[in-house]
């Protein structure tokens, strides 16, 4: 797997039960220093994606700077977790060809590290609108979210 890439808030939140809610597995992805290098602006606006291999959840955010698309993103996630997939009309659409994998959707991200907000919001035009159940308290779970104040909407 290539590494050219930074897991800033990427971490596996475990299963369990908190609240009564069922806790799945989360990997949240952010491609900023991608785009940014060691500059990192803590207030941050982009696109996201939300997939999944049947067992985590992944949640792949990348600033405007580096992905128009929200096939970028998924095209750069694919060649990174050699997941197998295929374009079919670049830049707009790109498929995730295994069996495993599903695109649960996508939309657009804030992020503001300063006020330690998250809003997760719209659609993606590509991928439809992402599964807003759960998500809320599955990223709040997240240990580098905790303390967040998390939106969905």
């Amino acid at each position: 797997m290539s590494r050219d890439f930074v897991h800033l808030h990427g971490r596996n939140v475990y299963s369990f039960d908190r609240d009564g809610v069922n806790m799945d597995d989360i990997q949240v992805i952010d491609y900023s220093r991608v785009a940014f290098g060691p500059s990192l602006p803590p207030r941050r606006k982009g696109k996201f994606v939300q997939v999944t291999d049947g067992e985590t959840e992944y949640v792949v955010l990348a600033p405007y700077e580096l992905a128009t698309h929200h096939a970028v993103i998924l095209d750069r996630f694919c060649v990174q977790h050699e997941v197998k997939g295929a374009w079919i009309r670049k830049p707009a659409e790109f498929r995730i060809l295994e069996g495993a994998w599903a695109i649960l959707g996508g939309g657009h991200f804030e992020i503001d590290e300063d006020a330690r907000s998250l809003r997760l919001f719209g659609d993606s035009m590509a991928y439809g609108g992402f599964d807003r159940d759960g998500l809320k308290e599955k990223l709040a779970a997240n240990r580098d979210f905790q303390g967040y104040s998390i939106r969905i909407g």
